[in-house]
Protein backbone atom coordinates (compact mmCIF):
# COMPACT_ATOMS: atom_id res chain seq x y z
CA UNK A 1 0.00 0.00 0.00
CA UNK A 2 1.07 3.55 -0.68
CA UNK A 3 0.12 6.14 2.00
CA UNK A 4 0.64 9.47 0.36
CA UNK A 5 -0.65 11.78 3.12
CA UNK A 6 -1.68 11.59 6.74
CA UNK A 7 -4.32 14.16 7.63
CA UNK A 8 -4.42 14.99 11.35
CA UNK A 9 -7.36 16.93 12.83
CA UNK A 10 -6.55 18.32 16.31
CA UNK A 11 -8.88 18.21 19.31
CA UNK A 12 -11.29 21.18 19.09
CA UNK A 13 -11.44 22.10 22.79
CA UNK A 14 -9.91 21.30 26.11
CA UNK A 15 -11.12 18.08 27.60
CA UNK A 16 -12.65 16.75 24.35
CA UNK A 17 -11.69 13.60 22.28
CA UNK A 18 -12.69 14.72 18.82
CA UNK A 19 -9.30 14.46 17.10
CA UNK A 20 -9.04 12.54 13.75
CA UNK A 21 -6.34 10.78 11.68
CA UNK A 22 -7.01 10.04 7.98
CA UNK A 23 -4.60 8.08 5.76
CA UNK A 24 -4.77 9.13 2.09
CA UNK A 25 -3.24 7.34 -0.96
CA UNK A 26 -3.43 3.87 -2.52
CA UNK A 27 -5.08 2.22 0.38
CA UNK A 28 -7.27 -0.35 -1.39
CA UNK A 29 -9.14 -3.12 0.19
CA UNK A 30 -7.10 -5.89 1.65
CA UNK A 31 -5.11 -3.69 3.99
CA UNK A 32 -5.20 -3.08 7.70
CA UNK A 33 -4.27 0.06 9.63
CA UNK A 34 -2.99 0.79 13.18
CA UNK A 35 -2.17 3.98 15.09
CA UNK A 36 -1.10 2.42 18.36
CA UNK A 37 2.07 0.73 17.25
CA UNK A 38 0.32 -2.40 15.98
CA UNK A 39 -1.51 -3.22 19.16
CA UNK A 40 -4.80 -3.11 17.33
CA UNK A 41 -5.76 -3.00 13.65
CA UNK A 42 -8.73 -1.98 11.54
CA UNK A 43 -9.57 -2.35 7.89
CA UNK A 44 -10.35 1.33 7.09
CA UNK A 45 -7.85 4.24 7.04
CA UNK A 46 -9.77 6.78 9.19
CA UNK A 47 -9.52 7.07 12.96
CA UNK A 48 -11.84 9.40 15.00
CA UNK A 49 -12.75 10.40 18.58
CA UNK A 50 -9.11 10.67 19.41
CA UNK A 51 -7.62 12.54 22.33
CA UNK A 52 -4.55 14.67 22.08
CA UNK A 53 -1.34 12.67 21.97
CA UNK A 54 1.17 10.82 19.77
CA UNK A 55 0.04 8.05 17.48
CA UNK A 56 2.48 5.63 15.60
CA UNK A 57 0.98 4.85 12.19
CA UNK A 58 1.25 1.24 10.75
CA UNK A 59 -0.14 -0.39 7.60
CA UNK A 60 -0.11 -4.12 6.64
CA UNK A 61 -1.65 -6.62 4.31
CA UNK A 62 -4.79 -8.33 5.35
CA UNK A 63 -2.80 -11.50 5.82
CA UNK A 64 -0.73 -9.60 8.43
CA UNK A 65 2.38 -9.52 6.22
CA UNK A 66 4.29 -6.59 4.79
CA UNK A 67 4.04 -4.18 7.77
CA UNK A 68 4.97 -0.64 6.87
CA UNK A 69 5.69 2.13 9.46
CA UNK A 70 4.79 5.72 8.60
CA UNK A 71 6.15 7.35 11.70
CA UNK A 72 4.35 8.94 14.64
CA UNK A 73 1.80 11.74 14.26
CA UNK A 74 0.61 14.15 16.99
CA UNK A 75 -2.95 15.21 17.69
CA UNK A 76 -2.89 18.55 19.50
CA UNK A 77 -5.51 20.37 21.65
CA UNK A 78 -5.90 24.00 22.91
CA UNK A 79 -3.99 24.98 26.09
CA UNK A 80 -6.00 26.23 29.07
CA UNK A 81 -5.15 29.80 30.27
CA UNK A 82 -3.31 29.68 33.55
CA UNK A 83 -4.13 32.04 36.43
CA UNK A 84 -1.46 32.82 38.93
CA UNK A 85 -3.69 34.53 41.53
CA UNK A 86 -6.91 36.46 42.08
CA UNK A 87 -6.67 39.59 44.22
CA UNK A 88 -9.91 40.72 45.93
CA UNK A 89 -10.84 44.08 47.48
CA UNK A 90 -13.63 44.32 50.12
CA UNK A 91 -16.65 46.63 50.00
CA UNK A 92 -16.29 49.93 51.86
CA UNK A 93 -19.52 49.80 53.87
CA UNK A 94 -22.35 47.50 54.85
CA UNK A 95 -24.71 48.93 52.26
CA UNK A 96 -22.10 49.42 49.52
CA UNK A 97 -21.44 47.26 46.41
CA UNK A 98 -18.02 48.62 45.62
CA UNK A 99 -15.96 45.46 46.02
CA UNK A 100 -13.56 44.45 43.22
CA UNK A 101 -11.13 41.74 42.06
CA UNK A 102 -8.11 41.52 39.75
CA UNK A 103 -7.09 38.31 37.90
CA UNK A 104 -3.32 37.83 37.53
CA UNK A 105 -2.41 35.33 34.71
CA UNK A 106 0.74 33.19 34.80
CA UNK A 107 1.78 34.53 31.41
CA UNK A 108 0.79 38.15 31.02
CA UNK A 109 1.54 37.89 27.29
CA UNK A 110 -1.31 35.48 26.64
CA UNK A 111 -4.69 36.84 25.76
CA UNK A 112 -7.50 35.29 27.72
CA UNK A 113 -11.10 36.06 28.49
CA UNK A 114 -12.80 36.01 31.90
CA UNK A 115 -16.34 35.73 33.27
CA UNK A 116 -17.83 36.06 36.77
CA UNK A 117 -21.47 35.40 35.87
CA UNK A 118 -21.23 31.72 35.04
CA UNK A 119 -19.97 32.21 31.49
CA UNK A 120 -22.86 34.33 30.30
CA UNK A 121 -20.69 37.31 29.50
CA UNK A 122 -16.95 37.41 28.81
CA UNK A 123 -14.31 40.11 28.77
CA UNK A 124 -10.59 40.28 28.21
CA UNK A 125 -10.38 42.80 31.12
CA UNK A 126 -8.97 41.10 34.18
CA UNK A 127 -10.44 43.77 36.59
CA UNK A 128 -14.01 43.56 37.92
CA UNK A 129 -15.57 46.23 40.18
CA UNK A 130 -18.93 47.27 41.70
CA UNK A 131 -19.17 43.86 43.29
CA UNK A 132 -21.34 43.10 46.33
CA UNK A 133 -19.90 41.19 49.26
CA UNK A 134 -20.03 37.43 48.90
CA UNK A 135 -18.60 34.55 46.84
CA UNK A 136 -17.56 35.12 43.22
CA UNK A 137 -16.72 32.21 40.84
CA UNK A 138 -14.11 33.19 38.25
CA UNK A 139 -14.18 31.57 34.79
CA UNK A 140 -11.38 31.79 32.22
CA UNK A 141 -10.99 30.76 28.56
CA UNK A 142 -8.87 31.35 25.51
CA UNK A 143 -9.56 34.32 23.32
CA UNK A 144 -11.03 31.96 20.68
CA UNK A 145 -13.51 30.69 23.22
CA UNK A 146 -11.83 27.41 23.91
CA UNK A 147 -10.99 25.90 27.22
CA UNK A 148 -13.62 27.64 29.27
CA UNK A 149 -12.55 26.77 32.76
CA UNK A 150 -14.01 27.35 36.21
CA UNK A 151 -10.93 28.64 37.90
CA UNK A 152 -11.90 28.97 41.55
CA UNK A 153 -14.34 30.67 43.92
CA UNK A 154 -13.13 33.81 45.68
CA UNK A 155 -14.84 35.96 48.37
CA UNK A 156 -15.46 39.70 48.33
CA UNK A 157 -15.33 40.58 51.98
CA UNK A 158 -18.09 42.72 53.48
CA UNK A 159 -19.20 43.88 56.90
CA UNK A 160 -21.55 42.28 59.35
CA UNK A 161 -24.31 44.80 60.02
CA UNK A 162 -24.47 45.59 63.74
CA UNK A 163 -27.51 44.11 65.43
CA UNK A 164 -28.97 45.84 68.51
CA UNK A 165 -30.57 43.19 70.67
CA UNK A 166 -31.86 45.46 73.43
CA UNK A 167 -31.20 48.66 75.34
CA UNK A 168 -31.37 48.45 79.12
CA UNK A 169 -32.60 51.61 80.84
CA UNK A 170 -32.32 52.82 84.41
CA UNK A 171 -34.17 56.01 85.24
CA UNK A 172 -32.42 58.62 87.40
CA UNK A 173 -32.86 57.89 91.10
CA UNK A 174 -30.60 60.24 93.01
CA UNK A 175 -31.61 63.60 94.44
CA UNK A 176 -30.11 65.56 91.56
CA UNK A 177 -31.60 63.26 88.89
CA UNK A 178 -28.15 62.56 87.37
CA UNK A 179 -27.64 58.79 87.75
CA UNK A 180 -29.67 57.54 84.80
CA UNK A 181 -28.15 54.74 82.74
CA UNK A 182 -28.41 53.24 79.23
CA UNK A 183 -26.70 49.96 78.27
CA UNK A 184 -26.72 48.92 74.59
CA UNK A 185 -26.70 45.14 73.95
CA UNK A 186 -25.51 43.96 70.50
CA UNK A 187 -24.70 40.65 68.80
CA UNK A 188 -21.12 39.46 69.11
CA UNK A 189 -18.91 40.69 66.27
CA UNK A 190 -15.36 40.32 65.03
CA UNK A 191 -14.82 44.05 65.22
CA UNK A 192 -15.61 46.45 68.06
CA UNK A 193 -18.53 48.82 67.68
CA UNK A 194 -18.99 52.48 68.46
CA UNK A 195 -22.12 53.68 70.27
CA UNK A 196 -24.06 56.94 70.41
CA UNK A 197 -27.07 57.99 72.49
CA UNK A 198 -27.55 61.48 71.03
CA UNK A 199 -28.35 60.62 67.45
CA UNK A 200 -24.74 60.33 66.30
CA UNK A 201 -23.38 63.63 67.59
CA UNK A 202 -20.97 61.89 69.95
CA UNK A 203 -19.60 58.33 69.86
CA UNK A 204 -18.07 56.02 72.43
CA UNK A 205 -16.50 52.58 72.32
CA UNK A 206 -18.28 51.78 75.59
CA UNK A 207 -21.91 50.64 75.25
CA UNK A 208 -22.62 51.52 78.89
CA UNK A 209 -23.65 55.17 79.39
CA UNK A 210 -23.94 56.37 82.99
CA UNK A 211 -24.73 59.58 84.91
CA UNK A 212 -27.54 60.50 82.58
CA UNK A 213 -30.27 63.04 83.30
CA UNK A 214 -33.86 63.27 82.19
CA UNK A 215 -33.90 63.44 78.39
CA UNK A 216 -34.89 61.77 75.12
CA UNK A 217 -32.15 59.53 73.68
CA UNK A 218 -31.66 58.29 70.09
CA UNK A 219 -29.51 55.14 70.00
CA UNK A 220 -27.06 54.46 67.15
CA UNK A 221 -24.37 51.79 66.61
CA UNK A 222 -21.68 51.68 63.92
CA UNK A 223 -18.41 50.05 62.98
CA UNK A 224 -15.43 52.34 63.64
CA UNK A 225 -14.62 54.47 60.67
CA UNK A 226 -18.17 55.74 60.26
CA UNK A 227 -19.30 52.47 58.73
CA UNK A 228 -22.55 50.52 58.91
CA UNK A 229 -24.40 52.97 61.14
CA UNK A 230 -27.78 51.72 62.37
CA UNK A 231 -30.46 53.37 64.52
CA UNK A 232 -32.40 51.64 67.25
CA UNK A 233 -36.06 51.38 66.38
CA UNK A 234 -37.21 53.06 69.60
CA UNK A 235 -36.47 56.52 70.92
CA UNK A 236 -35.88 56.12 74.64
CA UNK A 237 -36.66 58.56 77.40
CA UNK A 238 -35.27 58.59 80.91
CA UNK A 239 -37.77 59.80 83.46
CA UNK A 240 -36.58 60.74 86.94
CA UNK A 241 -38.54 60.16 90.07
CA UNK A 242 -41.24 62.67 90.80
CA UNK A 243 -39.65 65.57 92.70
CA UNK A 244 -40.01 65.59 96.43
CA UNK A 245 -43.04 67.74 97.20
CA UNK A 246 -45.93 68.01 99.62
CA UNK A 247 -49.67 67.93 99.32
CA UNK A 248 -51.46 70.30 101.68
CA UNK A 249 -54.32 68.33 103.15
CA UNK A 250 -55.46 71.08 105.49
CA UNK A 251 -54.36 74.63 106.16
CA UNK A 252 -56.32 76.76 108.58
CA UNK A 253 -55.11 80.04 110.06
CA UNK A 254 -56.06 81.20 113.56
CA UNK A 255 -59.66 82.31 113.63
CA UNK A 256 -59.23 85.29 115.89
CA UNK A 257 -56.46 87.73 116.68
CA UNK A 258 -53.94 86.28 119.12
CA UNK A 259 -55.48 82.79 119.19
CA UNK A 260 -53.55 79.53 118.72
CA UNK A 261 -55.94 77.31 116.78
CA UNK A 262 -54.27 77.18 113.35
CA UNK A 263 -53.80 73.83 111.58
CA UNK A 264 -51.24 72.59 109.03
CA UNK A 265 -51.67 69.04 107.74
CA UNK A 266 -49.41 67.90 104.88
CA UNK A 267 -48.45 64.68 103.10
CA UNK A 268 -45.12 64.26 101.29
CA UNK A 269 -45.17 63.06 97.68
CA UNK A 270 -42.58 62.11 95.08
CA UNK A 271 -39.11 60.80 95.81
CA UNK A 272 -38.91 57.43 97.55
CA UNK A 273 -40.90 56.84 100.75
CA UNK A 274 -40.83 56.60 103.70
CA UNK A 275 -40.61 60.28 104.59
CA UNK A 276 -39.36 62.14 107.65
CA UNK A 277 -40.69 65.54 108.70
CA UNK A 278 -38.76 68.16 110.68
CA UNK A 279 -40.39 71.48 111.59
CA UNK A 280 -38.40 74.55 112.52
CA UNK A 281 -39.94 74.56 115.99
CA UNK A 282 -39.02 70.92 116.70
CA UNK A 283 -42.13 68.97 115.70
CA UNK A 284 -41.71 65.82 113.56
CA UNK A 285 -45.30 65.12 112.59
CA UNK A 286 -46.92 65.95 109.24
CA UNK A 287 -49.90 67.34 111.15
CA UNK A 288 -49.66 70.40 113.38
CA UNK A 289 -52.47 71.80 115.50
CA UNK A 290 -52.98 74.70 117.92
CA UNK A 291 -50.75 77.00 115.91
CA UNK A 292 -50.49 80.72 116.36
CA UNK A 293 -49.69 83.19 113.61
CA UNK A 294 -46.12 83.07 112.34
CA UNK A 295 -43.69 81.47 109.88
CA UNK A 296 -43.34 77.67 109.94
CA UNK A 297 -40.56 75.94 108.00
CA UNK A 298 -40.76 72.23 107.14
CA UNK A 299 -37.86 70.03 105.97
CA UNK A 300 -38.95 66.77 104.31
CA UNK A 301 -36.51 63.87 103.79
CA UNK A 302 -37.20 60.75 101.71
CA UNK A 303 -35.56 57.31 101.85
CA UNK A 304 -32.67 58.51 99.65
CA UNK A 305 -31.85 61.33 102.04
CA UNK A 306 -33.08 63.92 99.57
CA UNK A 307 -34.47 67.04 101.22
CA UNK A 308 -36.86 69.81 100.28
CA UNK A 309 -37.78 72.80 102.46
CA UNK A 310 -41.24 74.35 102.52
CA UNK A 311 -42.37 77.54 104.22
CA UNK A 312 -45.82 78.31 105.53
CA UNK A 313 -46.98 81.73 106.58
CA UNK A 314 -49.85 81.68 109.01
CA UNK A 315 -51.31 85.15 109.00
CA UNK A 316 -52.52 86.94 112.07
CA UNK A 317 -56.20 87.82 111.64
CA UNK A 318 -57.11 91.45 111.86
CA UNK A 319 -58.22 92.31 115.39
CA UNK A 320 -61.97 92.14 115.67
CA UNK A 321 -62.95 95.43 117.26
CA UNK A 322 -66.08 97.34 118.04
CA UNK A 323 -66.15 101.01 118.99
CA UNK A 324 -68.84 102.97 120.74
CA UNK A 325 -66.89 106.18 120.22
CA UNK A 326 -63.57 107.70 121.04
CA UNK A 327 -64.85 109.25 124.27
CA UNK A 328 -65.63 107.03 127.20
CA UNK A 329 -68.20 109.54 128.48
CA UNK A 330 -71.01 110.93 126.36
CA UNK A 331 -73.21 113.71 127.67
CA UNK A 332 -76.76 114.10 126.35
CA UNK A 333 -78.93 117.09 127.02
CA UNK A 334 -82.63 117.80 127.03
CA UNK A 335 -84.37 115.97 124.20
CA UNK A 336 -81.22 114.19 123.03
CA UNK A 337 -80.42 110.53 122.84
CA UNK A 338 -77.47 108.36 121.90
CA UNK A 339 -78.07 106.19 118.85
CA UNK A 340 -75.94 103.31 117.61
CA UNK A 341 -76.74 101.58 114.35
CA UNK A 342 -74.36 98.89 113.17
CA UNK A 343 -74.65 97.39 109.71
CA UNK A 344 -76.75 94.25 109.69
CA UNK A 345 -74.48 91.18 109.46
CA UNK A 346 -74.41 87.67 110.82
CA UNK A 347 -72.61 88.96 113.91
CA UNK A 348 -74.34 88.47 117.23
CA UNK A 349 -74.87 91.64 119.34
CA UNK A 350 -75.48 91.73 123.06
CA UNK A 351 -76.15 95.05 124.81
CA UNK A 352 -76.32 95.53 128.53
CA UNK A 353 -76.47 98.33 131.06
CA UNK A 354 -76.35 98.95 134.77
CA UNK A 355 -79.82 100.44 134.47
CA UNK A 356 -81.26 97.14 133.21
CA UNK A 357 -81.16 97.84 129.48
CA UNK A 358 -80.74 94.62 127.45
CA UNK A 359 -80.87 94.15 123.66
CA UNK A 360 -79.53 91.91 120.88
CA UNK A 361 -80.38 94.41 118.14
CA UNK A 362 -77.49 96.00 116.19
CA UNK A 363 -79.37 99.33 116.37
CA UNK A 364 -80.20 100.87 119.77
CA UNK A 365 -81.11 104.26 121.26
CA UNK A 366 -80.06 105.39 124.74
CA UNK A 367 -81.99 108.28 126.33
CA UNK A 368 -81.15 107.55 129.95
CA UNK A 369 -77.98 108.05 131.91
CA UNK A 370 -75.94 105.00 132.75
CA UNK A 371 -73.03 102.74 131.83
CA UNK A 372 -73.74 100.75 128.66
CA UNK A 373 -71.70 97.94 127.19
CA UNK A 374 -71.71 95.94 123.96
CA UNK A 375 -70.25 92.53 123.20
CA UNK A 376 -70.20 91.35 119.56
CA UNK A 377 -69.40 87.83 118.38
CA UNK A 378 -68.67 87.37 114.66
CA UNK A 379 -69.11 84.27 112.50
CA UNK A 380 -65.64 83.00 113.43
CA UNK A 381 -66.45 83.16 117.14
CA UNK A 382 -64.26 86.19 117.77
CA UNK A 383 -65.57 88.66 120.33
CA UNK A 384 -65.10 92.38 120.85
CA UNK A 385 -66.43 94.67 123.56
CA UNK A 386 -66.69 98.35 124.38
CA UNK A 387 -68.40 100.53 126.97
CA UNK A 388 -69.90 104.00 127.02
CA UNK A 389 -70.93 106.16 129.98
CA UNK A 390 -73.99 108.25 129.15
CA UNK A 391 -74.37 111.39 131.29
CA UNK A 392 -77.62 113.39 131.24
CA UNK A 393 -77.80 117.19 131.63
CA UNK A 394 -81.02 119.18 131.89
CA UNK A 395 -80.00 121.70 129.23
CA UNK A 396 -81.15 122.30 125.61
CA UNK A 397 -78.82 121.78 122.62
CA UNK A 398 -79.90 120.97 119.08
CA UNK A 399 -76.94 120.06 116.86
CA UNK A 400 -77.83 120.37 113.19
CA UNK A 401 -76.44 121.46 109.82
CA UNK A 402 -77.76 122.18 106.36
CA UNK A 403 -76.82 119.94 103.43
CA UNK A 404 -78.60 119.80 100.07
CA UNK A 405 -80.15 116.46 99.26
CA UNK A 406 -78.69 116.56 95.74
CA UNK A 407 -75.78 117.98 93.79
CA UNK A 408 -73.79 117.71 90.56
CA UNK A 409 -70.28 116.41 90.07
CA UNK A 410 -67.53 119.05 90.14
CA UNK A 411 -69.98 121.61 91.56
CA UNK A 412 -69.22 122.99 95.05
CA UNK A 413 -71.49 121.74 97.84
CA UNK A 414 -71.86 123.75 101.07
CA UNK A 415 -72.54 122.37 104.55
CA UNK A 416 -73.73 125.04 107.07
CA UNK A 417 -73.96 124.63 110.83
CA UNK A 418 -77.40 125.65 112.18
CA UNK A 419 -76.99 124.24 115.70
CA UNK A 420 -78.72 126.07 118.55
CA UNK A 421 -77.47 127.42 120.84
CA UNK A 422 -74.35 128.27 118.85
CA UNK A 423 -71.86 125.43 119.54
CA UNK A 424 -68.66 125.95 121.44
CA UNK A 425 -66.85 123.74 118.92
CA UNK A 426 -67.63 121.93 115.70
CA UNK A 427 -65.80 119.18 113.83
CA UNK A 428 -66.74 117.75 110.42
CA UNK A 429 -66.09 114.29 109.06
CA UNK A 430 -66.48 112.68 105.62
CA UNK A 431 -64.65 110.41 103.17
CA UNK A 432 -61.53 112.46 102.48
CA UNK A 433 -60.33 110.03 99.79
CA UNK A 434 -63.35 110.65 97.58
CA UNK A 435 -64.33 114.16 98.67
CA UNK A 436 -62.20 117.22 97.88
CA UNK A 437 -62.30 119.97 100.51
CA UNK A 438 -62.48 123.38 98.79
CA UNK A 439 -62.85 125.66 101.84
CA UNK A 440 -63.09 125.01 105.55
CA UNK A 441 -64.47 127.19 108.35
CA UNK A 442 -65.62 126.01 111.72
CA UNK A 443 -69.31 126.55 110.90
CA UNK A 444 -69.23 125.61 107.20
CA UNK A 445 -67.50 123.29 104.74
CA UNK A 446 -67.31 123.61 100.94
CA UNK A 447 -66.62 120.30 99.20
CA UNK A 448 -66.44 118.89 95.68
CA UNK A 449 -67.13 115.38 94.36
CA UNK A 450 -65.95 114.26 90.93
CA UNK A 451 -67.95 111.02 90.76
CA UNK A 452 -71.69 110.44 91.01
CA UNK A 453 -72.99 108.50 93.98
CA UNK A 454 -74.26 108.85 97.54
CA UNK A 455 -71.97 110.54 100.07
CA UNK A 456 -72.28 110.77 103.86
CA UNK A 457 -71.24 113.90 105.77
CA UNK A 458 -71.19 114.25 109.54
CA UNK A 459 -70.82 116.94 112.17
CA UNK A 460 -69.87 116.70 115.83
CA UNK A 461 -70.79 119.76 117.93
CA UNK A 462 -70.32 120.66 121.60
CA UNK A 463 -72.18 123.25 123.65
CA UNK A 464 -71.11 123.25 127.26
CA UNK A 465 -71.46 119.65 128.37
CA UNK A 466 -73.99 118.95 125.63
CA UNK A 467 -72.85 117.03 122.63
CA UNK A 468 -74.41 116.33 119.27
CA UNK A 469 -73.41 113.96 116.46
CA UNK A 470 -75.26 114.06 113.18
CA UNK A 471 -74.85 112.46 109.74
CA UNK A 472 -76.62 113.33 106.49
CA UNK A 473 -76.53 112.00 102.94
CA UNK A 474 -76.34 113.77 99.60
CA UNK A 475 -76.81 112.26 96.15
CA UNK A 476 -74.43 113.53 93.47
CA UNK A 477 -75.56 113.30 89.83
CA UNK A 478 -73.56 113.44 86.61
CA UNK A 479 -75.44 116.43 85.16
CA UNK A 480 -77.87 119.17 86.30
CA UNK A 481 -80.61 117.59 84.19
CA UNK A 482 -80.78 114.71 86.65
CA UNK A 483 -81.51 116.94 89.66
CA UNK A 484 -84.94 116.71 91.24
CA UNK A 485 -84.44 120.01 93.20
CA UNK A 486 -83.32 123.33 91.66
CA UNK A 487 -80.60 124.48 94.05
CA UNK A 488 -77.15 125.62 92.90
CA UNK A 489 -74.16 126.87 94.95
CA UNK A 490 -70.93 128.80 94.36
CA UNK A 491 -67.88 129.74 96.38
CA UNK A 492 -68.33 132.78 98.70
CA UNK A 493 -66.69 136.03 97.56
CA UNK A 494 -67.45 139.57 96.19
CA UNK A 495 -70.10 140.17 98.92
CA UNK A 496 -69.22 143.31 100.86
CA UNK A 497 -72.17 143.25 103.27
CA UNK A 498 -74.89 140.72 104.02
CA UNK A 499 -77.11 141.49 107.07
CA UNK A 500 -80.36 140.14 108.55
CA UNK A 501 -82.24 142.01 111.29
CA UNK A 502 -83.69 141.60 113.75
CA UNK A 503 -82.22 138.28 114.80
CA UNK A 504 -83.91 136.53 116.62
CA UNK A 505 -87.33 137.56 115.21
CA UNK A 506 -90.94 136.41 115.04
CA UNK A 507 -90.97 135.87 111.25
CA UNK A 508 -90.65 139.52 110.17
CA UNK A 509 -87.16 140.69 109.21
CA UNK A 510 -85.12 142.53 106.59
CA UNK A 511 -82.12 141.41 104.56
CA UNK A 512 -79.65 143.99 103.16
CA UNK A 513 -76.96 143.20 100.57
CA UNK A 514 -74.02 145.28 99.29
CA UNK A 515 -71.97 143.89 96.38
CA UNK A 516 -68.57 144.88 95.06
CA UNK A 517 -69.98 145.20 91.53
CA UNK A 518 -73.44 144.93 89.95
CA UNK A 519 -74.53 141.32 89.78
CA UNK A 520 -77.75 139.37 89.72
CA UNK A 521 -78.62 138.03 93.17
CA UNK A 522 -80.97 135.39 94.53
CA UNK A 523 -82.19 134.61 98.05
CA UNK A 524 -83.40 131.34 99.52
CA UNK A 525 -84.98 130.77 102.90
CA UNK A 526 -84.34 127.24 104.18
CA UNK A 527 -85.66 125.44 107.23
CA UNK A 528 -83.61 123.27 109.52
CA UNK A 529 -84.32 120.19 107.41
CA UNK A 530 -82.75 121.78 104.35
CA UNK A 531 -85.99 122.46 102.46
CA UNK A 532 -86.51 125.89 100.85
CA UNK A 533 -89.83 127.61 101.39
CA UNK A 534 -88.99 131.00 99.83
CA UNK A 535 -86.95 131.96 96.76
CA UNK A 536 -86.42 135.43 95.28
CA UNK A 537 -84.61 136.62 92.14
CA UNK A 538 -83.38 140.17 92.85
CA UNK A 539 -82.15 141.30 89.43
CA UNK A 540 -78.74 142.96 88.87
CA UNK A 541 -77.50 145.81 91.11
CA UNK A 542 -75.00 146.90 93.81
CA UNK A 543 -77.44 147.09 96.69
CA UNK A 544 -80.54 145.16 97.68
CA UNK A 545 -82.93 145.36 100.64
CA UNK A 546 -85.63 142.72 101.00
CA UNK A 547 -88.40 142.40 103.64
CA UNK A 548 -89.81 139.06 104.75
CA UNK A 549 -93.02 138.28 106.65
CA UNK A 550 -93.67 134.67 107.67
CA UNK A 551 -96.46 133.45 109.91
CA UNK A 552 -97.29 130.02 111.23
CA UNK A 553 -93.72 128.76 111.26
CA UNK A 554 -92.41 126.53 114.01
CA UNK A 555 -89.84 128.13 116.30
CA UNK A 556 -86.32 127.07 115.48
CA UNK A 557 -83.23 127.89 113.48
CA UNK A 558 -83.63 128.96 109.84
CA UNK A 559 -81.17 130.01 107.18
CA UNK A 560 -81.13 132.69 104.49
CA UNK A 561 -78.79 131.84 101.62
CA UNK A 562 -77.50 134.53 99.23
CA UNK A 563 -76.25 133.62 95.76
CA UNK A 564 -74.72 136.05 93.25
CA UNK A 565 -73.15 135.36 89.89
CA UNK A 566 -69.78 134.68 91.53
CA UNK A 567 -70.43 134.00 95.20
CA UNK A 568 -72.78 132.94 97.95
CA UNK A 569 -73.17 133.42 101.71
CA UNK A 570 -75.66 132.48 104.40
CA UNK A 571 -77.07 133.80 107.70
CA UNK A 572 -78.72 131.70 110.40
CA UNK A 573 -81.58 133.31 112.29
CA UNK A 574 -83.74 132.16 115.18
CA UNK A 575 -87.51 132.22 114.84
CA UNK A 576 -89.01 132.72 118.32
Amino acid sequence: PQVENIVVTPVSDCGLTDGNILLEGEVEEGYEFSINGGQSWQNFPAFGMLAEGYYPVRVRSADTTCILEYGTVEITSPSSPEIDSIITYPVSDCWSQDGSLTIVPVNPETTSEYSIDGGITWTNDSFFDQLPPGEVIVWSRNEDGTCAYVERPVTIKGFSLPQILDVLTENPQNCEGTDGRLTILTEAADVPYEYSINGGLDWSSNPDFQYLTEDIYTIKVRIPGEQCEITYQQVLGLIPLAPLDIEILEFSEPLCFGESNGIIHVQATGGIPPYNYFWSHGETSPELNELKAGIYELSVFDARGCMEVFRFKMKQPEPFQISLGTDIDTTICLGQSVKYSFEATNDHYQWGSENGFVSSDPSVIFNEAGLYWLTVENESGCTASDTIQVIYRDAFFDADFLLPEEGVVNTPIVMIDISWPVPDSISWFFDEENVALQQSDEDQQIVLMDSPGTYVFGMKAHSGECYGLLEKEITIFSSPEELTHDFSQENPSNVLEFHLSPNPNNGTFQVSILLEQPQQAELWVIDQNGYQFDHRVLGSDYYFQESFHFGGLQPGVYTVVLQTETAWQYINFVLQ
